[in-house]
Formats: C-alpha cells, sequence, structure tokens
C-alpha cells in the first residue's frame, strides 16, 4: 500500500528563519498542462487553439498563483492550490487589464501585465523556480484523478466522456489499491472500447447544449474586441450583463484567431472544469488527512447530480451557461481563501477577498447573493458566540458585501 498521507513532498518547505519560500515545481505544471492539452484536443479544439489557450492559462496560473502567494504566511502551497486558485484569480486579473485597458494604446498587451506579479514575487523573495524532473507514481495518480473528475462533472451534459471516466477511474484504482488490481484491470480492458467508440460516434455538433450559445457568442465577441463599453446586441449600450466569463473566452478568441463557437462551448468550460476540480481537491485537502479518502470524495462530487426535478436541475458543469460555471469557480476560490483565513495563514487579506467577492458577483449575480449571505452569516454567528466585534471578520465581511 502506498503512504496515503495527502501533503506530498511537492513543494519546499523552509523550516529555517529565512522567509518562507514557496517552490513552484515546473515539471507538475508542465505535466497538468500536457493533461489539459490532451483533454481539449478530445474536445474537439483545433492544436493550434488548444495550444495558444493553454500557454494563456499557464501564463494565468503564474500571475494569480504569483499574486496569492504575495498574501500566504507558508510557504507549503501545495500545486493544486497554486495552480487552482492561480487559474481563477490570473483569469480575472489578465481578462480585467485587458477590459480596462481595451480601447487605450496598450490594449494589444495589457492583459498580460498580471505577469508580473510572477517577478515581483520572486524579487520579494515569495516564489522561486524549482526545476528538479522528480517522477513519482502520486503525482501520476492525482493527475488521472483530476482528469477522471473533469470528464464526470462534463459527462451530464457532453454524454460521451463517462465511458473515458469510468476508464480513468478504473486505473486509480488499480495504481492505490493493489487488492483491487484485478477486477479494475478487467473493467479498464472492457472500457477501452467503449471510451473510443463513444468519442468516434459523438454526432456532429454534440457541443451545442442550448440556444443561448448565440448569446454567449455575441458577448465575447463584444468584449473581446470592443469591451464592455460596448454591446453588439445593442448599438451605443454598455453591456450589462454577468460577463466575467465571456471576457476570457473574448481574450482567447481574440488572442488565438479561435474560430466560432470553439471557446464558450468546449475551451473555456474544460479550463474552468479543470480548475474546480483543483480547488475542490484543495478544500477537501483541508478537511482530510486520507489520501483516498480525497480521492474517493472528489469522484462522489464529481459524479453529482441532483434529480431533474426542476428545469436543468443543478449540475456542477452546466456546460450551457459558463457564467455559472465560472462564477463556481471563483466562489470555490473564495472559499478557500476563506480557509485559509480562518486558519490565520493570510497576511493583510481584504484586496483577496474583495478582488474575487468581485469576481464573484460579475461572473454570475446569484452566486453573489450566495456569498454575500454566507460571510454575512458567518459574521453574525460569531458575533452571537464571542458576544463582540470581531473587526478583522467585521473589515473581511464589509469588503466582501
Amino acid at each position: 500500500m502506498k503512504n496515503q498521507n495527502v501533503r506530498q513532498p511537492d513543494l519546499i518547505t523552509n523550516q529555517s528563519n529565512e522567509p518562507n519560500v514557496f517552490a513552484i515545481p515546473l515539471n507538475i505544471v508542465t505535466l497538468l498542462a500536457s493533461v489539459v492539452f490532451i483533454a481539449l484536443l478530445i474536445s474537439g479544439v483545433p492544436p493550434k487553439i488548444a495550444t495558444v489557450a493553454l500557454l494563456i492559462a499557464v501564463l494565468q496560473i503564474l500571475a494569480g498563483g504569483s499574486f496569492l502567494s504575495m498574501f500566504v504566511y507558508r510557504s507549503h502551497l501545495t500545486w493544486k492550490e497554486f495552480c487552482g486558485v492561480g487559474l481563477a484569480i490570473g483569469s480575472l486579473l489578465t481578462f480585467g487589464f485587458d477590459q480596462i485597458f481595451r480601447n487605450t494604446a496598450i490594449s494589444s498587451f495589457a492583459w498580460t501585465l498580471p505577469i508580473l506579479f510572477f517577478p515581483l514575487s520572486i524579487w520579494k523573495s515569495r516564489l522561486k523556480i524549482d526545476v528538479t524532473i522528480a517522477r513519482s507514481d502520486l503525482i501520476t495518480t492525482d493527475l488521472l484523478a483530476i482528469l477522471a473528475t473533469v470528464l464526470l462533472i462534463l459527462s451530464p451534459e457532453w454524454f460521451w466522456p463517462l465511458p473515458l471516466a469510468l476508464l480513468v477511474i478504473s486505473i486509480v484504482i488499480w495504481r492505490e489499491i493493489p487488492k483491487w488490481r484485478k477486477p479494475s484491470a478487467i473493467v479498464a480492458t472492457c472500457l477501452i472500447p467503449i471510451s473510443v467508440f463513444s468519442i468516434l460516434i459523438r454526432p456532429i455538433g454534440w457541443w451545442i447544449e442550448d440556444t443561448d450559445v448565440a448569446l454567449y457568442e455575441a458577448i465575447s465577441r463584444t468584449l473581446g474586441h470592443w469591451g464592455f463599453r460596448d454591446n453588439i446586441n445593442g448599438a451605443g449600450t454598455s453591456t450589462n450583463y454577468h460577463w466575467f466569463a465571456y471576457a476570457w473566452s473574448g481574450l482567447i478568441d481574440r488572442i488565438s484567431g479561435s474560430p466560432e463557437w470553439v471557446s464558450n462551448t468546449r475551451t473555456i468550460p474544460l479550463l474552468i472544469t479543470f480548475g474546480t476540480v483543483l480547488i475542490i481537491w484543495a478544500i477537501l485537502e483541508q478537511l482530510s488527512h486520507s489520501r483516498l479518502i480525497v480521492i474517493f470524495s472528489l469522484f462522489a462530487i464529481g459524479g453529482f447530480d441532483t434529480v431533474q426535478t426542476w428545469g436543468r436541475g443543478f449540475k456542477l458543469g452546466i456546460i450551457a451557461s459558463p457564467s455559472q460555471m465560472y462564477g463556481l469557480f471563483l466562489l470555490l476560490a473564495f472559499l478557500f481563501v476563506f480557509i485559509l483565513d480562518t486558519n490565520n495563514l493570510l497576511k493583510k487579506p481584504l484586496p483577496l477577498f474583495f478582488l474575487l467577492a468581485f469576481g464573484v458577483i460579475g461572473s454570475k449575480v446569484a452566486h453573489g447573493a450566495v456569498l454575500a449571505g454566507a460571510v454575512g452569516f458567518f459574521w453574525l454567528a460569531n458575533f452571537v458566540k464571542d458576544k463582540k466585534f470581531n473587526w478583522h471578520h467585521t473589515w473581511l465581511t464589509t469588503a466582501t458585501i
């Protein structure tokens, strides 16, 4: 049986009196990027578009992860935390700068300005680059578990990923639980042809999930070319919609030259889902020190879907609404940062809370209402329990709301 300790030695913790330094494991980031790239190709994203979108996502991870590291006391951030929360913050910063400077002289490269947080954090001794090439069975299994969960989340609406998700899960079981190797190998062998068949026979246009896709495409084109101060659906008016997800897709469309109907239907849903799964894993690690419990809890969450009692029900991956998916992504990022703060692991977290809360409300109004209610209830519960004001919680609650 493999070591079941959740905290893997993939990052370096400085135990001396020197400043805490987070080591970015480039080999793991490269492996994660490779998995995402393969998923994009299988989903029908053209290789050139997939490459450019992935490069943008990696830059966003470095920018957002560097920004996060400047607020964290500890140096033992895991790579899932750095990449997951980094993608959430980095995407918000990059398309934010892109929109603010869309009609200025620096519009062509304004989105790259947040990348400056990367060298800044290295200069301030918050980050360093780890170029050690280490082979780890645990890392490989982690990536397989993440991929399987992503496919599970997408399966209720894409359908074809389900056999592939079950195939990857059986491989994870084969690697993690030796006594189940024979049955998991049999299941995996049976699922290989089924997975290939499910990909080959999917119909043309399998990614068309909703009539609103045309609306999302119009918003993305508006934001990508003219910015939020214009609106292709209503000349002379600004884009008054929870448009943050479409600003991200518009940015990718403009830089990559992506054809219509690709970013909003495949690229963005996949990137958001990978980021969401990474953050869910990071949150689960705060709740359990058992590696198997974390992995199988991840599978259970990935397979979650309520009974369709009304409309679509509620799914983690509502692909027909990228704004819904992005709102959840940022909401989970806020939850993780909130957990760090309750454990006294953040310094001066006010800008971080404000940024993520602003992102949540701009992504989906309903998620903003959930966030405001949650932090408000937390403040009230602590006030009733302690019978006094906690000024730290009060300031953070005020900044969030």
